[in-house]
């Protein structure tokens, strides 16, 4: 099952609800067999209504359906959704889209720091969007040939790490 999606639906949600700062964390526990999933941004309290949308429903789908366990916290300031399950053959999970989403996020976002770090049995791996975007001049940023670039760096960065989802 291809996570990429659900992922990328709620972190654009949540940077259209004032977030300057969001950061995504993938651990990998070899020894309990399980993936954490933890979100957190400086936006605004996640409510009710929020709660009920589209997006954060795709996360809550995506966690029964893969037999986990979500919770959101708001605190001090910042909202953070965390969800964990089994790694089972049933629950084989990749994030093969994810480089060409995240790509277009940070690009279509070039004032919102992203952070993604993944940690699994290879080792940790964290990129940072503001330091990604500096690299360019703003009118550089509506460039194809930028997005191609991206697109490339990002999948070949996540290709070293994907075996291990």
């Amino acid at each position: 099952m291809d996570i990429s999606l659900y992922l990328i639906n709620y972190i654009q949600s949540r940077i259209d609800y004032s977030t300057n700062t969001l950061e995504l964390y993938i651990a990998d526990t070899i020894q309990s067999s399980t993936i954490e999933i933890i979100i957190k941004d400086d936006g605004k309290k996640i409510n009710d209504e929020k709660v009920n949308s589209k997006t954060f429903a795709g996360l809550l789908e995506l966690s029964r359906s893969l037999g986990g366990q979500i919770s959101h916290l708001y605190h001090r300031k910042q909202t953070t959704v965390q969800f964990e399950f089994q790694i089972t053959e049933k629950s084989k999970v990749n994030i093969n889209d994810f480089h060409s989403l995240f790509g277009v996020m940070m690009l279509n976002n070039p004032s919102v720091n992203i952070v993604f770090s993944y940690l699994s049995k290879k080792g940790e791996y964290t990129l940072n969007s503001l330091e990604i975007i500096q690299a360019f001049e703003p009118s550089e940023l509506l460039q194809k040939e930028i997005l191609i670039y991206m697109n490339e760096l990002l999948s070949d960065h996540l290709n070293q790490i994907r075996d291990a989802l």
